[in-house]
């Protein structure tokens, strides 16, 4: 019995390009929706938002090949500048995390990725897209999410 996938359809399917062929099951679990809130800080003024994300590579990765992070909330993106990481107790600017030679970020642990946004987000629904660029030195990853996800506070 012959397959109804043709063989140049599948060849086609395969290159690197193809956004249906590249969205791994792992990518479709780095956003979590657990942990999404504003940043209150001790006069009760919300000084930004974080978010949970796990690692996209089955290996996990050091932190300095983190190479670039493009979260958009809402059609708004947030700069390198405007983000921190708080992994393993430690919270590191973007320039710090490329020196932090010795933080592993193994597979299924969640980071959290803070943003400087004064004001925060308005509580409720929210459009998060993440695009993460590693290079590790066999080959560069990128892995991309995009979800709703509600903002309770």
């Amino acid at each position: 019995m012959q397959n109804s996938v043709t063989s140049d359809a599948l060849k086609s399917a395969r290159t690197p390009y193809n956004p249906i062929v590249r969205r791994h099951m792992v990518e479709q679990c780095m956003l979590l929706t657990a942990g999404f809130e504003n940043i209150i800080d001790n006069a009760g003024d919300a000084t930004g938002f974080k978010l949970r994300i796990r690692a996209p590579y089955f290996r996990g990765v050091w932190l300095t090949v983190i190479s670039r992070i493009e979260l958009t909330v809402n059609g708004e993106t947030f700069e390198r500048d405007h983000l921190s990481i708080a992994y393993q107790g430690n919270t590191l600017s973007m320039d710090e995390v490329a020196s932090a030679e010795s933080v592993h970020w193994d597979f299924g642990d969640a980071l959290t990725l803070q943003v400087n946004k004064p004001g925060g987000l308005v509580p409720g629904i929210q459009m998060v897209s993440l695009e993460l660029t590693l290079l590790p030195s066999h080959t560069p990853i990128i892995a991309r999410s995009e979800r709703m996800i509600t903002l309770v506070r």
